[in-house]
């Protein structure tokens, strides 16, 4: 249906028997249905293992229009070929900026099998590119597998989508499961079953299950163990993933960023949507020094951002050993969040997340927060009928416990920073904890359940029971700060709480060393220092049962404020707290 004489008509062993072919071609328009494409190994100068699609416009001869495809580089990332006389090469600026495709085209596959497709290259097993629309119904993407020791960016081992211009991808019904991606040498790499460009993408019905990407290149980055979805804001981007199941993908490695465990989605202004979904036990691990974060699912760059009804459970980030002085983090176990103007979260459950610190040989232990979700660089944040219950944080082991630092641990499920506007309504935050490194100094143990910096935060009906900040032992003791079993606050301008209820939350140091500080069995809500013009509220609230315990030590102290709530306002202001009624 292309239109272009010289494709010929169909002959029935090119629509029976692809043996004798490592890749088929399609131009223009393709519709493919119930069809199993098994074991596609690439040769040289090859797009993809299995299938590759390239739309051409169909007013003039295939041969003036479009780059013979059997040219194109099969590293993929390196030379990308478009509908134009001559190819443009990505060299690692933005998709979005390549020139749009020459003509029209739209490809429909339904009810197609793709697995088993291996190789040492780069090549995904299908590959679809400069196409106007692609529809994927029904699709299994399975088993592939690429093990390549050569250096490339971008690569992608299940199927990856390429769109130019004003473009749409749907994908339904479809499933992505057992995909590995593992590389030697690869500077960034993007989801091992999927990676996807289009000014719109939705994801819907379909599952992503056991995927896993693995980068051992020291200076690397990997991203999306199942899924990497980007789209253009340019001309109005949108994203949307819905009904869908990500379940037990991985991303592991060395390199100096790893995360999002099971997607990434990533956009420049446009907006995202993610509801009805399910996250269940995705994981990064860090091999290395490299920063972890996401355990399931990482948002960035959108204007807006909309999440609804959906579940993450049992998701991890977890650092490793730590070589020489590391200063890069461990965060957001199930969720991260950032550079989005506004973001709305709602009808959403978070439980048994969690992100564990690494080892450390060295003397420094690198910074580890937010149990289930990490927001940050947001100017709108609305939060509301919300669940986090049994989420956590762990800190890391030093070699050296005695004299060895530790940087700040905390935020056992919420970990907000540099939001302007903030609300949380109607929300249970359930026995989250964080648990103190094995440290000797410096030890900063804070926020059993939140931690909220942010100009101006609102929070009502919230629930506070059960939630922990917990030393760590003997070993610990020298400058010693615990704090916030629930919540601590750094407030720029105005926090207000007002008919919430904390209950059982709990600040505990096992042993005191030499010198501790323990503050806020439940709140501890602090006016920026020097700031002037701050307000702090707390109205209609309950406390019952919150505490702060300190077991002895020979030859310890230790400074206990506020069993209930703390409200610090600084010296020298006109910062001020109200508690009322």
């Amino acid at each position: 249906g292309c239109g272009v004489e010289q494709c010929g008509p169909c002959s029935p062993a090119s629509v029976v028997d692809f043996e004798a072919a490592t890749s088929l071609v399609v131009p223009a328009c393709a519709h493919i249905a119930h069809v199993a494409l098994e074991r596609g190994y690439p040769v040289y100068g090859t797009h993809a293992a299995a299938l590759t699609l390239i739309a051409c416009a169909t007013e003039v001869p295939w041969q003036s229009k479009c780059p013979n495809p059997t040219r194109a580089s099969g590293a993929a990332g390196t030379t990308l070929h478009h509908s134009r006389d001559s190819p443009t090469t990505w060299d690692g600026a933005p998709l979005a900026d390549r020139q749009p495709a020459a003509g029209p085209g739209c490809h429909l596959l339904e009810h197609v099998h793709v697995t088993q497709c291996r190789n040492e290259r780069t090549a995904p097993a299908v590959w679809i590119e400069d196409t106007h629309s692609v529809l994927l119904s029904h699709v299994c993407v399975s088993d592939n597998t690429v093990r390549a020791t050569a250096q490339f960016d971008g690569a992608n081992t299940g199927l990856r989508v390429l769109l130019s211009g004003e473009s749409h991808l749907t994908i339904r019904n479809s499933e992505f499961a057992r995909n590995t991606l593992e590389v030697g040498t690869g500077l960034q790499i993007y989801g091992a079953a999927l990676f996807a460009h289009a000014t719109s993408v939705r994801v819907l019905d379909s599952v992503f299950a056991e995927n896993r990407l693995s980068n051992t290149y020291f200076l690397g980055a990997s991203v999306g163990g199942a899924a990497h979805l980007e789209t253009d804001g340019s001309s109005g981007g949108r994203v949307e993933v819905a009904r869908s199941v990500f379940e037990s993908n991985v991303v592991d490695g060395h390199g100096v960023a790893l995360s999002a465990g099971a997607l990434q989605l990533q956009g420049r202004h446009g907006s995202a949507e993610v509801y009805d979904c399910s996250f269940r036990g995705n994981t990064v691990h860090a091999g290395g020094n490299g920063q972890v974060s996401a355990g399931a699912l990482r948002v960035v760059q959108y204007e807006n951002l909309r999440m609804c009804n959906s579940s993450f459970v049992d998701n991890l980030v977890m650092g490793d050993e730590q070589v020489g002085l590391n200063v890069v983090p461990a965060l957001a176990g199930a969720l991260e969040v950032s550079g989005v103007t506004s973001a709305d979260v709602e009808l959403c459950q978070f439980d048994g997340n969690r992100v564990v610190g690494g080892y450390s040989s060295m003397e420094f232990l690198a910074p580890v927060y937010g149990g289930a979700l990490v927001m940050s660089s947001l100017e709108q944040l609305s939060m509301g009928d919300l669940v986090f219950s049994n989420n956590s944080v762990v800190g890391g082991v030093l070699q050296y416990p005695i004299t060895g630092l530790s940087d700040r641990v905390q935020g056992g499920a919420l970990f907000v920073q540099d939001v302007a506007d903030l609300e949380v309504m109607r929300t249970d935050f359930l026995h989250n904890s964080v648990l103190g490194p094995v440290a000797g100094q410096a030890l900063d143990v804070r926020g059993g359940a939140v931690v909220i910096t942010a100009t101006r935060t609102h929070m009502e009906h919230c629930r506070f029971l059960g939630n922990t900040v917990t030393g760590n032992g003997a070993h610990l003791g020298v400058k010693a700060l615990l704090e916030g079993a629930a919540i601590i606050a750094i407030v720029m301008e105005r926090f207000t709480i007002a008919h919430s209820t904390f209950e059982h939350n709990a600040v505990l140091q096992p042993e005191i060393g030499s010198s501790s500080n323990m503050l806020g069995g439940a709140c501890s809500l602090n006016g920026v220092y020097g700031s002037m013009d701050i307000v702090i509220s707390v109205d209609h609230c309950t406390f019952h049962n919150n505490s702060l315990i300190a077991q002895h030590a020979d030859a310890a102290t230790a400074v206990l404020s506020g069993g209930a709530l703390r409200c610090r306002a600084s010296p020298g202001t006109e910062q001020l707290c109200v508690v009322k009624n």
